[in-house]
């Protein structure tokens, strides 16, 4: 389970992601759904990784946000709502 301790690197790339995905979803001709919906899963991986190397909990080399999160849900019982939310948006596809 190696990964960068240095939070403001999974930040940065978080929000790079996350400029591309608001970048497509602007074009009016061709926005690119499928790109769009990738930089918003790697936008959100990468926010969590982040908040896992804050807490200091070790996390497995994944793009499983499911598992990303129920290990952010064991540092912030909170983010639970999260977890609702995902499990019924994942149920729509």
């Amino acid at each position: 389970m190696k990964q960068p301790g240095d939070i403001s690197q999974w930040v940065r790339k978080a929000e790079e992601d996350y400029l591309s995905a608001t970048t497509m979803i602007r074009k009016r001709k061709y926005t690119a759904p499928d790109n769009v919906c990738f930089c918003a899963q790697q936008c959100i991986e990468k926010y969590l990784k982040a908040f896992l190397v804050y807490h200091r909990v070790a996390f497995p080399k994944t793009h499983f946000l499911e598992v990303l999160l129920d290990l952010a849900v064991q540092v912030d019982p909170s983010l639970e709502c999260c977890v609702a939310t995902w499990l019924c948006c994942s149920h729509m596809q």
